[in-house]
């Protein structure tokens, strides 16, 4: 959503890393902003030119892929969904240049779907849980590191404790913080850790 970043210039200010969208369940837009939906579109268009810059700029480049439990196939089809959350990241990476694909070693999972399509699609927190531990399992025989991105606002509604103690013993958290007005609520001004439950 923020357009061609002027990397150059975020590294001047002293910043050692910089993490991209690679890839997310739904469809994305092309370069311009158009959606074509025949074109099957689920890496993020400006990812490559992302990574490698931030690369050409001497910084740490990561990568995180946007989980979605309702997509691309009916909800009946868990593991589907799961599989795709995967493959739809690989692919995202297989774009970059070769010389810097082995550098993914680390997954990192932003799970924070809206609660409107999670309702609207029939899903409860145990489903939900249950598809992000088999989501994290399933990065895990594909990465070295598996990083969740989410706070407790989201977590503390959409994954049991259990399942929050689960990944904490297995993964790190990289906490969110809107630097942004959202939805009108200036969450910049008062914003307050909230690590999921179980995450030091």
């Amino acid at each position: 959503h923020k357009g061609d970043l002027d990397i150059s210039r975020f590294a001047a200010m002293g910043h050692r890393i910089l993490i991209s969208k690679a890839s997310d369940n739904y469809h994305l837009p092309d370069i311009n902003g158009k959606y074509d939906f025949s074109a099957n579109r689920h890496y993020d268009a400006r990812f490559v030119q992302n990574f490698v810059g931030t690369r050409e700029n001497g910084l740490i480049a990561g990568a995180y892929h946007f989980c979605r439990f309702d997509r691309p196939l009916p909800v009946s089809n868990r593991a589907g969904i799961v599989q795709a959350n995967l493959e739809y990241f690989q692919d995202a990476v297989s774009r970059l240049p070769v010389e810097y694909q082995d550098e993914v070693d680390t997954a990192i999972l932003d799970m924070e779907q809206s609660a409107e399509q999670l309702n609207a699609a029939g899903l409860t927190p145990t489903i939900v849980s249950a598809m992000a531990q088999d989501m994290v399992e399933l990065f895990m025989e594909h990465y070295e590191h598996v990083i969740l991105y989410s706070g407790s606002w989201w977590t503390d509604q959409w994954l049991t404790q259990a399942t929050t103690e689960w990944m904490a013993e297995r993964m790190g958290v990289w906490e969110p913080e809107y630097l942004t007005l959202i939805n009108n609520f200036p969450w910049n001004r008062n914003f307050k850790p909230s690590v999921p439950k179980g995450f030091s």
